[in-house]
């Protein structure tokens, strides 16, 4: 699956966070996303996921990629999550999986 974006940007509120970014990620690559803190990584992986509004052009496989095709399909776990459970990292990862499993979550 690939994911591609184009002229992406993302605004919360009156402040422009991500501006007219453009990627593309392939099947099987590993990308890293580096640079100092408040930069917007976390919130261009967030509208990635189709967890935040975005402006530009997302495909998925090719397919036009709306922010449900997105939440369906993606994955996000933020790096700062706290679990203090006693679930499996696999588990913890398939938390982000349950509506494609089938499971309703609310939201």
């Amino acid at each position: 699956m690939s994911l591609i974006a184009r002229d992406l940007t993302v605004r919360l509120g009156r402040s422009v966070i991500v501006e007219d970014a453009a990627l593309t990620l392939g099947p099987g690559q590993v990308t890293a996303l580096i640079g100092p803190n408040g930069a917007g990584k976390s919130t261009l992986l967030r509208a990635l996921a189709g967890l935040l509004p975005a402006d530009g052009a997302l495909s998925l496989s090719g397919e036009q990629a709306s922010r449900g095709l997105l939440r369906e399909r993606v994955a996000y776990m933020p790096q700062d999550t706290s679990a203090t459970s006693s679930l499996t990292l696999i588990e913890v990862v398939l938390l982000g999986r349950l509506r494609s499993l089938g499971l309703r979550v609310p939201g």
